[in-house]
């Protein structure tokens, strides 16, 4: 997918990244696992409102924190070539 086409879907659309909340740290899950050592949050996150606990990409590409219970239609994933 060229950059072009997935700047065009994330104005459209938010992507899960494969993190959550697990305890009071910010977790890889899935494949890779382990504690997230970096971070891209938008300001004033994460907010933990309304209990937010899955890491997500919003249209410009900063991190937001959403509810678990949100159908995602993309994800962003690693794949190891």
């Amino acid at each position: 997918m060229s950059f072009k086409l997935l700047a065009s879907a994330f104005v459209r659309n938010n992507f899960w990244l494969g993190g959550r909340l697990i305890g009071d740290q910010w977790q890889w899950v899935g494949r890779v696992t382990g504690p997230i050592l970096y971070s891209f949050w938008s300001e004033s996150e994460p907010n933990g409102q309304g209990g937010e606990t899955c890491l997500d990409a919003s249209y410009d590409f900063t991190w937001n924190d959403l509810s678990c219970n949100k159908t995602y239609h993309h994800a962003l994933c690693e794949k190891v070539v």
